[in-house]
């Protein structure tokens, strides 16, 4: 989402905003910081595998999802630029 809302707020269309939301998607591995400083803190041990395979599962799936973007775009609202103008 954060993608998304960084690609729309200078104005780009859905298309462009979909494709840098996804692309991002896969670059999950800044989970893994915060994960092996929780597990070394000795919060919970099922947090390491669960955060390597969030990890593993975006970097399989975020390529993926990045060369449909164009799919995910019609998802999106249509932005100041895309509307149709308003009859007076």
């Amino acid at each position: 989402m954060a993608g998304v809302i960084a690609a729309r707020l200078p104005g780009m269309g859905r298309a462009e905003a979909a494709a840098i939301g996804l692309t991002l998607l896969s670059r999950g591995e800044f989970a893994l910081v915060p994960g092996a400083m929780a597990a070394t803190a000795g919060l919970d041990a099922r947090l390491g595998p669960f955060i390597a395979g969030h990890v593993l599962v975006l970097a399989l799936l975020g390529p993926l999802a990045a060369s449909q973007s164009r799919r995910f775009a019609r998802l999106l609202p249509a932005g100041p630029a895309e509307r149709e103008p308003q009859p007076l």
